[in-house]
């Protein structure tokens, strides 16, 4: 016979679970929902019925909870797959209106670089020397020839700054410089859409082409600057260590069994033929020693074959990115939109 102080814990213990998860189970069925009401109502009997069977009524609680926690896997898959739809449905629109908003960029960059050069001579600068710092700007954009996975992560951050520089009492002198901001306020005016929405396109663009696609390192954006020459070269040992990190991904799959052991052994060899290729390009690449050469990145042999990207990547040249100042309420759409909760990227989460 169980002991009679063991018999109110055990139901105790029922209703207290029971009880938290009618707040965070999600999704449930109307059996289980009926299920769980009525086990509520036996352990609640049983905290003064010692007649209950407490083994029985802790097997019923036990089936309930793993038919709970099952329907919200189940919930999670379906608002997952929802979210795939939703991407796959909404990205290529999204895309569209950001190469429109990329071709505009020209003709914004001279209104800005005009109005950067007037307020540094407004400032006190010759006009030799701010036309020069005008000209040092061509070389920037914020989203043209930029990818959403590069540029998007700059804008998240000038908004943090912002969401900083407002939580710690905007004072006088502190504001941010925000100059991705800037070029996508500008360019949202042009075009007629609220930046905040303009923003939105952006992630759902970004989102979609991650749920989408699984990019390798493109050599002509991984680049360095030789600290002696202050020329740009591709930076191969990174490259190389992103292909091994990717490795490791596809390992992990394969032992939790997302993805099968021929599968992992194909996509190891697509990694390291990608690999090859770029470095070794197409000639001379049946060559064991050039093999060899290339896995331990052999400096004279990338230098040999990876012609086409180092010439791509010496085309990189510094510029100067504008900061045109502060505006008492520059961010004000920001600030309002994010206290409203309105924006699309707030459901996506």
């Amino acid at each position: 016979m169980e002991h009679p102080t063991i018999i109110p814990v055990i139901a105790f213990l029922i209703i207290d679970r029971l009880g938290k998860l009618s707040t965070d189970s999600g999704a449930q069925s109307t059996s289980t929902a009926v299920s769980k009401k009525r086990i509520i109502d036996k352990a609640q009997r049983a905290l003064l019925d010692p007649s209950i069977d407490q083994r029985d009524l802790f097997r019923e609680f036990k089936m309930l909870i793993r038919t709970i926690y099952l329907e919200q896997r189940v919930a999670r898959l379906e608002e997952a797959a929802n979210r795939q739809d939703f991407l796959r449905d909404i990205g290529d629109w999204a895309a569209a209106i950001l190469v429109r908003a990329k071709k505009s960029e020209g003709g914004v960059k001279v209104d800005q670089q005009k109005l950067f050069k007037d307020q540094l001579e407004a400032g006190g600068m010759s006009g030799s020397l701010a036309n020069k710092h005008k000209e040092d700007c061509d070389g920037w954009h914020a989203l043209q020839s930029l990818d959403t996975d590069v540029s998007l992560p700059i804008l998240e951050q000038e908004l943090q700054l912002i969401r900083d520089w407002h939580i710690g009492g905007q004072l006088a002198g502190s504001e941010p410089a925000t100059p991705y901001l800037d070029r996508v306020q500008a360019l949202a005016l042009k075009l007629d859409i609220p930046r905040p929405l303009f923003l939105d396109f952006l992630r759902v663009s970004d989102d979609r082409n991650k749920a989408s696609h699984n990019r390798p390192p493109v050599p002509s954006r991984i680049v360095k600057q030789d600290l002696v020459t202050g020329s740009y070269m591709v930076d191969w040992e990174a490259i190389k260590e992103a292909c091994v990190a990717r490795k490791t991904v596809v390992e992990s799959q394969m032992r939790s069994g997302k993805i099968s052991e021929q599968h992992a052994t194909l996509f190891n060899h697509a990694i390291d033929i990608y690999l090859r290729l770029h470095v070794c390009g197409e000639k001379d690449t049946d060559s064991v020693d050039d093999r060899k050469a290339f896995m331990e990145l052999n400096t004279e042999a990338v230098n040999r074959y990876a012609k086409n990207e180092q010439k791509t990547a010496g085309k990189v040249k510094p510029y100067m990115v504008p900061d045109l100042g502060y505006t008492p309420g520059k961010w004000d759409d920001l600030l309002l939109a994010e206290e409203e909760q309105g924006s699309i990227s707030a459901l996506l989460d």
